[in-house]
């Protein structure tokens, strides 16, 4: 796993964590608060303590029970503040090889197949978390091999804008990913994204967070 972390002010509103549930599964997190600054991060401290507190219960077994009691607690939290977030979490199951993926609001994450030599947008659509109470979650389940890659990234990235004004655009950072070697170590793949987004973006002021992760399997 390889991560790059930009706030656009010093502390940001985006968030990204990772836990070892059990030797067998790995949580993994990427989000985006409402907001800019230390308002942001105060809710992402917020939701990293309920976070843990499930990870203690043991509640993080099936990520469509636990986002929805996450989701209940947050909007408790949160209510009258007119505070949310959107939020991407997968569990990987090492034993079983399944990628078990929630988006709460979040936009939609990239994953290449190694086997397939395909790459696809992980596509699963949940209300935003910390705002309807009694809203449901429901996660989706991938198989994954030896060499596969999820990438994950916050809203930063793809709206971001060149000197043009022009915003990346989630085609724009398939055609990058598709074009940079996959085969090589988290910290080379990475780095070469990046490369691609700075030729991009050409040094453009940008106006939000933006968080990048890439995690091989």
């Amino acid at each position: 796993m390889e991560i790059s972390y930009m706030p656009m002010q010093s502390v940001g509103g985006d968030y990204y964590d990772f836990y070892l549930i059990d030797k067998n599964k790995v949580l993994l997190f990427l989000g985006d608060a409402s907001g800019h600054g230390i308002y942001a991060a105060m809710i992402w401290a917020i939701l990293k303590v309920e976070i843990e507190e499930l990870i203690e219960e043991k509640k993080f077994v099936d990520l469509s029970n636990s986002f929805n009691i996450l989701n209940q607690r947050l909007t408790r939290i949160l209510e009258n503040t007119y505070s949310y977030a959107t939020l991407f979490a997968t569990l990987l199951d090492l034993e079983k090889q399944k990628l078990h993926f929630i988006s709460a609001g979040h936009i939609d994450q990239l994953y290449y197949d190694y086997s397939e030599k395909t790459l696809q947008f992980l596509r699963n659509k949940n209300p935003i978390i910390g705002t309807f109470k009694n809203a449901t979650f429901n996660a989706t389940s991938v198989n994954f091999n030896k060499g596969d890659v999820l990438i994950m990234y916050s809203d930063g990235i793809i709206e971001g804008l060149n000197p043009e004004g022009e915003q990346l655009g989630k085609i724009r950072l398939m055609e990058i990913v598709q074009k940079t070697n996959l085969d090589k170590s988290t910290a080379e793949i990475l780095s070469e994204i990046l490369i691609h987004l700075e030729e991009f973006f050409e040094g453009t002021l940008q106006k939000d967070d933006k968080t990048l992760m890439v995690i091989k399997i």
